[in-house]
């Protein structure tokens, strides 16, 4: 029997990491083989059905005797947090025994010349952060192609990536609620510069008109992770360029007005400049939508043919590829969903399951090896 701790900075509504490690958790008890889970985070803002621990540093984890006790320690990783740096206390080269086996699972992190200067000093840290995967004996897992590319690119040798999905699956049986007079868009995910609100902005404004009578554009964003700063160029920008009858900010959704907003929604747009997975185009397509994104991060691994990708940061492509599928969708155009159909079920519940066992069972094998033995 295995007995697991999962690690992550916060665990807080509507946090992609943190709903990453909720539902790896919640994977995890589904076991059998699993003794028990155990969450440990910085900051709770929510009451969960698994063994939670708030812990406010490194040494405060490791000293933890439900962290000591763990057999493995899976620490999410997307941005600098006090509690990564217990990896180094829990590397392979210096556990002789003791505490948990650690696996990093990599979210990736916004590179600096896409966030808010503001927030430089923060990125600039987490890269240094993440160094300790390169420097200690670690195996790291993800899930998402483009994250496995960037974890080679660091220096992250192949043989100790794995690739783990979390489980992405709606929590209810959907109805689609779509009129047929015209076209509703979803933009879903934090208002900061690096997911491109601003091109596609601009990229609104180059439809013709009497295409832009047509749509209504509603964006939902995570009020706690964005920028005021930019949500407010964002609403100036929105009046200038006269767009003041199409696009509406709904603000943080729950769990339930987020699916509501995906069943009545034809399309889900991304202009994202970088993506480590981008978690709204599973979820819309679950919901049946169309998606239009750009060619940025991981995108191009998600988004299904016959769906679109523009260039980054270039309104016109996006404006093209936008008025392309919203003419599809306006002439109710029959497109093949066995390429999304194989996507989705890639990030189901059985899927994930499944890939985080081989996983498990393969880092528990490992470490069982002699010391020097290559397997």
């Amino acid at each position: 029997m295995t007995r697991v701790a999962v690690v992550t900075g916060i665990c807080v509504i509507n946090d992609a990491i943190s709903s990453a490690a909720i539902s790896q958790a919640e994977s995890l008890l589904t076991m059998p083989e699993i003794e028990s889970v155990d969450v440990f985070a910085q900051h709770f803002d929510r009451d969960l059905d698994i063994s939670t621990h708030e812990v406010h540093s490194s040494w405060d984890l490791v000293r933890n005797p439900v962290f000591a006790s763990a057999d493995v320690a899976i620490f999410h990783w997307g941005i600098h947090f006090d509690l990564f740096d217990a990896t180094i206390m829990v590397a392979p080269e210096g556990r002789e025994g003791r505490g948990p086996i650690p696996v990093v699972h990599f979210h990736n992190c916004t590179p600096r010349e896409f966030v808010e200067p503001e927030t430089y000093f923060t990125i600039d840290r987490s890269l240094q952060q993440l160094q300790l995967v390169l420097t200690l004996d670690m195996q790291c897992w993800t899930f998402s192609t483009f994250n496995e590319i960037s974890l080679a690119d660091i220096g992250v040798p192949r043989n100790r990536i794995d690739f783990v999905p979390f489980p992405i699956t709606a929590p209810r049986a959907l109805r689609q609620h779509r009129r047929t007079d015209g076209i509703d868009i979803a933009v879903v995910g934090r208002i900061v510069r690096a997911k491109g609100h601003h091109v596609l902005f601009d990229a609104l404004a180059l439809l013709p008109q009497e295409l832009l009578d047509k749509v209504t554009v509603r964006i939902a964003g995570n009020t706690s992770f964005s920028s005021a700063a930019y949500h407010d160029e964002l609403t100036d920008h929105v009046l200038r360029l006269g767009l003041g009858d199409v696009v509406q900010f709904i603000g943080q959704p729950d769990t339930n007005y987020l699916w509501s907003l995906y069943e009545k929604s034809h399309l889900l747009i991304s202009a994202s400049l970088h993506e480590g997975l981008c978690v709204p185009v599973i979820e819309a397509y679950i919901a049946g939508c169309r998606v239009v994104a750009t060619s940025a991060g991981n995108l191009p691994f998600v988004v299904q043919p016959p769906d679109r990708l523009a260039a980054p940061n270039d309104p016109g492509s996006l404006a093209k590829a936008i008025s392309e599928t919203a003419r599809e969708i306006l002439a109710d155009t029959t497109v093949d969903r066995r390429s999304v159909d194989r996507l989705v079920e890639q990030f189901s519940q059985r899927s994930a399951t499944r890939h985080l066992r081989t996983a498990l069972n393969s880092l528990l094998a490992t470490a069982e090896q002699p010391q020097g033995s290559s397997g």
